[in-house]
């Protein structure tokens, strides 16, 4: 029995004892009229009355106990929200061509010359500009005829032409002379790379810019502009030179005022130098 209980325990004997008076000793028993004095005594009423009260503030005390009980040791309840649920999208599919893998091309345009288109290729020379167009003169190829090529190389793209081996180990491919004014194709090939160093046009052939036998000093500066030009003196007379970014193309005047004919390559070759163990 705790504090509480022992003081309404004391409050109850109170009031009883202020309705009824002081407490009385018991009638002695009678066992014949002890039912009937059972239900007529005049202080069972205050008795069972009081009881009545006890049991109703015994069972407030109970619940406001367990109610304190479970508000300590139950947590608050708590409230789930459910996330939110995206909305569907559909995966959007991009679709992207693939770049052609078809062998491209590229235009060089050097400044006073015509635009050389090359196809790219795994299989080109060295020092090559691609396939040249026929019977044009660059820089590097005469016709099909590159500069860097091998024998074999050139066999490939000009079968017509005859061999010659001169000097110490240089190698010669030439076609046929038909007269002063109508120059021969001529490819020189030296030791020790045994590759392509010089070629000579034969007649009918034209620079990619235009200049080709007959041709006068006048339209050879007009031809190249902002290309370097200089003129030399050979055994076969006056030569003028063009510069261009790796080798030569030399115009041979003779002892004229046109051209007679033009070769392509080192600027020894290109000047109507002598060859003849691959060197000056």
């Amino acid at each position: 029995m705790n504090d509480i209980e022992s003081r309404i325990r004391d409050l109850i004997n109170e009031a009883v004892d202020a309705e009824v008076g002081p407490r009385r000793p018991a009638p002695p028993f009678d066992p014949r009229g002890a039912e009937k004095r059972r239900r007529w005594m005049p202080w069972a009423m205050p008795l069972l009355a009081a009881a009545c009260v006890a049991a109703l503030v015994g069972g407030t005390v109970a619940v406001a106990h367990l109610a304190s009980s479970d508000h300590k040791h139950n947590p608050p309840a708590t409230t789930v929200v459910p996330a939110p649920t995206p909305a569907s999208t559909s995966p959007t599919t991009t679709h992207t061509s693939k770049p052609s893998t078809s062998a491209r091309t590229e235009q060089r345009t050097t400044p006073g010359t015509a635009p050389v288109t090359s196809a790219s290729s795994s299989s080109q020379p060295p020092g090559g500009e691609g396939t040249p167009a026929p019977n044009t003169i660059t820089f590097t190829s005469v016709g099909p005829v590159q500069l860097g090529m091998t024998e074999a190389q050139v066999r490939s793209v000009e079968p017509k032409l005859r061999e010659g081996n001169f000097g110490t180990g240089c190698k010669q491919f030439f076609g046929q002379n038909s007269g002063v004014n109508n120059p021969m194709f001529n490819v020189l090939l030296t030791p020790p790379t045994n590759r392509v160093v010089g070629i000579s046009a034969p007649s009918g052939y034209v620079t990619d810019s235009g200049v080709g036998v007959g041709a006068t000093r006048a339209q050879i500066h007009n031809a190249y502009p902002g290309r370097h030009i200089e003129e030399t003196s050979s055994q076969g007379g006056q030569v003028m030179l063009v510069q261009g970014p790796n080798s030569w193309i030399g115009f041979t005047f003779g002892s004229g005022s046109t051209v007679r004919h033009i070769d392509v390559g080192e600027k020894y070759f290109a000047g109507n130098g002598e060859y003849c163990v691959g060197g000056q």
